[in-house]
């Protein structure tokens, strides 16, 4: 039995670069926090020797992210430790998105913004944290600006059909890292991995991705309600 099977928690905990201690299951899924400054070429940092034509395509790649309103696609999730799952997930920017994990691992996840919500529909358990404090701000919540002062750009490359661009907070680069991969001739999102700071790697590949369609708001609303115990 998978990682993704027997621990469903273990997958969004990978995938998290911060252990949220007053919640018992850690959540994670995209991406880190961008109430970011716009782009500004006076500040911008250029800490492993980017070249002209490769800022461009950093700056590209910055502009579609920016441009994005809404995404749904069909994903599939493997980590490091041999865990796996599919499902679907609804993304509205800013910071609203909702992911649904296939049978066997009947796990939700849903943001409005402002809270996330980790749903195990098998054990009917709820679970919440700050969408400021995920991994998922850091390109949903806003203004992407990969020169700013919050984000530290360390790695790029182009292999010709790709372009793979890796990003860590400015405060904290040892909490964890997120690489997003764009198609190079278009510069469309394709796929995303996060590595924690255990070094657990955790990758999202988009499947059928549809962009800029309309999404009934309602998929983004997060349950809250007191749980009932059941009987013994």
């Amino acid at each position: 039995m998978t990682l993704a099977h027997k621990h469903p928690e273990q997958i969004f905990k990978n995938m998290f670069s911060k252990l949220v201690i007053n919640l018992t299951i850690a959540l994670a899924i995209l991406f880190v926090s961008f109430a970011l400054l716009l782009p500004n070429a006076a500040i911008a940092k250029d800490t492993f020797g980017l070249t002209p034509k490769q800022i461009a395509k950093v700056k590209k790649a910055q502009n579609y992210l920016n441009k994005m309103t809404t995404l749904k696609a069909k994903f599939i999730q493997a980590t490091s430790r041999g865990g796996f799952a599919r499902g679907k997930l609804w993304i509205s920017v800013p910071g609203r998105m909702r992911f649904v994990y296939d049978p066997p691992l009947e796990v939700t996840i849903v943001s409005n913004g402002k809270t996330v919500l980790f749903k195990d529909n098998v054990l009917d358990q709820l679970s919440y944290i700050a969408f400021d404090a995920t991994p998922a701000s850091m390109l949903l919540g806003g203004k992407v600006d990969f020169f700013g002062p919050d984000v530290l750009l360390t790695d790029f490359e182009n292999d010709g059909g790709t372009v793979r661009i890796t990003i860590v907070r400015e405060e904290d680069p040892a909490e964890g890292s997120l690489t997003m991969v764009f198609n190079a001739s278009n510069m469309t999102l394709t796929k995303w991995m996060i590595i924690d700071a255990q070094g657990i790697a955790t990758t999202v590949s988009l499947l059928e991705p549809s962009f800029g369609a309309k999404i009934d708001s309602k998929l983004f609303k997060v349950e809250q309600r007191t749980l009932n115990k059941k009987a013994d």
